[in-house]
């Protein structure tokens, strides 16, 4: 976040794409009908009302740089109200599904295996495409009795709005969904579910953002994953995709192309053709490089035995990093940040390991997994390796690994390849007393 009393110094062409990122965010509020601009004599009702006083949610409007500093200046603003000062915040319902890992590889394997023509037995060619959707949390309305009165909110004011010439009400009303709301992920994510059933797609009963559409024969057409506001897709090439494209306002909207990167989740998503046959490579080189270097001070090892609550922090901060790069595209990390985690017990020597396995990212950054081109159909099997180390861990525990994949039938009797859908590591919740038994417990 640039905080906006800097914006104000910057040079003048910098300064008035803020404002016209601002402007077009005010604009946004009013074009979903998010917010109703009160007159002055009922903004003074409201105020003289001590139930109604207390209703009034404080705002503010946030500025960053989507181009994070490289290369030309990406201006970015987004009002959010003050959320967590809402009157009803104990009684709204919040719940709010996210696809699973297994659901997004699923898709990437209908990627790959539609643009290989080996989906089912068809011989169709199947397009793929990724997507996000603009303005997302200011769509959707609050369902009706969930709130006890009206929601008001104080419109924001900065240095860089006042130059706007926008939100001169003094008092706002909340009408729909807004920014910073608690339960504002859930009511957007009611809005996807919502449009994408009226178009004759059904969610997917193990996962309830993964939506498919059939044909008339009851076969799938089209697959559509959504993670919060962006979504990716893959469609047969006779399916007519105007439908979906009509229902949203996009922020982006393009095709997934051969060679062409393209980002999804935070990772960097694309599609090889090698000797006419198409894969997906998934990496994270900008953000590994964003980790910057880390170690510890000279000497911190013949220090204290445990973390000082400054070391905590950071070691809390450098694992959820690590954590997220196993979970998306580097799962070889895993078993040295689970390991390095001993709660309480905890020492400089596990954060130094936790430096080490970053510092091998930052040396790999361009290393990631590659999805292999394996046919999907109703032949296709589930194939399931596990390991294990023993009493390598906390307390005699031991750690183990887990990788699911698809692959086709001859796997049994000939070497074949496989389509990673999931994987884990952790540590097992008992204590074996063999490599056997940690093996099997794994």
């Amino acid at each position: 976040e640039i905080p906006w009393r800097e914006i104000t110094k910057l040079p003048e062409d910098q300064l008035n794409a803020y404002v016209a990122a601002a402007t077009k965010e005010a604009k946004s509020w009013l074009h979903w009908d998010s917010i109703e601009p009160l007159d002055a004599a009922e903004a003074k009702r409201i105020l003289s009302d001590s139930k109604l006083r207390r209703r009034i949610l404080k705002s503010r409007a946030v500025y960053r740089d989507k181009a994070r500093g490289q290369g030309e200046l990406k201006a970015k603003c987004r009002v959010v109200c003050l959320g967590h000062c809402d009157p009803d915040l104990r009684s709204l319902t919040r719940e709010a599904p996210t696809p699973t890992r297994m659901a997004e590889h699923v898709v990437f394997l209908m990627i790959v295996a539609g643009m290989n023509k080996e989906i089912e037995h068809t011989g169709l060619k199947w397009k793929a495409w990724i997507a996000d959707a603009s303005t997302a949390f200011l769509q959707g309305r609050q369902p009706d009795g969930e709130r006890p009165h009206p929601l008001f909110m104080w419109p924001p004011k900065d240095g860089v709005i006042d130059k706007t010439g926008e939100w001169k009400a003094s008092l706002c009303r909340i009408k729909s969904n807004i920014y910073g709301l608690s339960n504002a992920p859930r009511l957007w994510c009611m809005e996807v579910q919502k449009r994408l059933l009226s178009l004759g797609y059904q969610q997917h009963g193990f996962d309830k953002m993964l939506f498919l559409k059939r044909d008339e024969k009851g076969e799938i057409a089209s697959v559509i994953l959504v993670y919060v506001d962006d979504f990716i897709g893959v469609h047969r090439s006779d399916y007519d995709l105007e439908a979906v494209k009509k229902s949203f306002t996009w922020g982006s909207f393009e095709e997934i192309e051969a060679g062409k990167p393209v980002t999804f989740k935070g990772k960097q998503i694309t599609v090889l053709l090698q000797d006419g046959r198409h894969k997906i490579r998934i990496d994270q080189a900008e953000f590994i490089q964003g980790l910057g270097q880390l170690r510890l001070p000279k000497g911190r090892l013949s220090g204290p035995p445990t973390l000082t609550e400054d070391e905590r922090s950071e070691f809390r901060s450098v694992a959820g990093c690590l954590q997220w790069l196993c979970g998306q595209s580097r799962p070889e990390l895993a078993p040295v940040v689970s390991l390095s985690n001993r709660g309480a017990a905890t020492s400089p020597q596990d954060l130094k390991n936790l430096y080490e396995a970053a510092a091998y990212a930052r040396q790999t950054s361009n290393e990631g997994l590659i999805l292999s081109d394996v046919p999907f159909n109703k032949a296709s099997v589930i194939l399931t390796y596990a390991d294990s180390s023993w009493a390598n861990a906390e307390s005699c525990r031991s750690q183990y690994g887990v990788l699911t994949l698809l692959t086709g039938p001859k796997a049994s009797q000939e070497a074949t390849k496989g389509f990673l859908l999931d994987w884990r590591s952790g540590r097992s919740v008992r204590v074996c007393r063999s490599t056997l038994a940690a093996e099997a417990s794994a």
